[in-house]
């Protein structure tokens, strides 16, 4: 009985973490469909940048301040979730790919930004 119980609760875990898997997924399906229509309406206007996702999920973002060089500035990046999906798939792509800190001014709220250039 106690090896039954074990191995029902080994399946459901792994029943969650797939099923965690499958949303994570396609939550980067429905961010990537949208990129190419983007990019070209960003390029029929002269643009060469767009802005493809926000993170807002503390847990799956990091900032920190940093001096890369050019002084000190918030650098952020992509550390769990379908952002990182997101970011493989563009590179993928050929897309350069840029991970920007953002905030609201007012010090209350910040996030990471995923940016694609061509």
């Amino acid at each position: 009985v106690l090896f039954r119980s074990l191995a029902a609760e080994a399946r459901a875990a792994e029943a969650k973490r797939l099923a965690e898997i499958a949303e994570m997924r396609a939550k980067a399906d429905a961010v990537l469909a949208d990129i190419p229509a983007k990019c070209e309406a960003a390029a029929a206007k002269g643009g060469k940048a767009i802005k493809v996702m926000e993170e807002r999920n503390y847990s799956n973002q990091k900032a920190e301040f940093v001096d890369k060089g050019k002084g000190k500035r918030w650098d952020a990046n992509i550390t769990g979730g379908h952002g990182l999906i997101v970011i493989e798939e563009c590179e993928r792509a050929g897309l350069q790919v840029e991970v920007r800190h953002a905030h609201d001014g007012a010090g209350m709220e910040s996030w990471a930004e995923i940016w694609v250039s061509w």
